[in-house]
């Protein structure tokens, strides 16, 4: 309750414990900074920042592909109250370090920061922090692992079949097998995580093949022949 001089809601006398609207608290408002620090892939990358009551406050992003830059933006929080940062990388790899040296900080007014990262996750990470200088500042961080990608053909020829192994698929991928003059002959949907596929090849003329999972600028690539 605040004390306002007025009787309030359930109050049953004036200023005496009961329920009332919220009052400014004392510290009023301040001014953060969101700097981030894109890879080559800015167009992957976008955050958002929460409140404690999980409203949003502010976001930004996507950014532009091919083009390693620093963004600022400026936030006009209240004070003494604590905040969720959550940044996410739709391809699953960060913002670190295969395609750039992507960072990101939040600063106060006074350009202290008061929460970091280098960058090095998959999908999302989240950092929590909060205004008043007696709360923890190393509150909860959360996030996922970035996990190295790739793919494995082991031929099966008394079946005809290619069988694929893919480690950490994208989310919303999908794998790609091309002739030698890269004219795409399938496409096979993927899901995010590990999985094993098998191709048939009964249909396939002799020839060097290439299965290939990614998006232009980071192809995974592997070739088979069929003899």
């Amino acid at each position: 309750t605040c004390n306002d001089g007025i009787q309030n809601g359930t109050e049953t006398g004036v200023d005496c414990g009961g329920s009332c609207t919220p009052c400014q608290t004392n510290g009023g408002t301040e001014e953060i900074k969101i700097i981030i620090k894109t890879d080559q892939f800015g167009s992957e990358t976008d955050w958002e920042l929460l409140d404690q009551n999980g409203d949003l406050v502010a976001y930004g992003g996507p950014y532009p592909d091919g083009l390693i830059k620093t963004y600022t933006k400026t936030v006009t929080v209240n004070s003494n109250e604590c905040y969720t940062f959550n940044i996410y990388d739709a391809y699953g790899d960060g913002i670190c370090c295969d395609y750039g040296n992507g960072k990101y900080w939040i600063k106060n007014a006074a350009n202290e920061v008061l929460k970091s990262g280098n960058g090095n996750f998959a999908y999302y990470q989240s950092k929590s922090f909060c205004l008043d200088n007696s709360s923890n500042r190393e509150a909860a961080e959360t996030g996922d692992v970035k996990k190295p990608r790739g793919l494995s053909l082991v031929p099966d020829s008394q079946n005809n079949k290619i069988n694929i192994n893919i480690a950490n698929a994208p989310k919303n991928g999908k794998l790609s097998i091309k002739d030698a003059s890269g004219n795409i002959l399938r496409e096979i949907p993927l899901s995010k995580g590990n999985a094993v596929k098998n191709i048939n090849t009964n249909d396939l003329p002799q020839g060097i093949y290439t299965i290939s999972m990614g998006k232009p600028g980071k192809v995974i690539t592997e070739s088979f022949t069929i003899n």
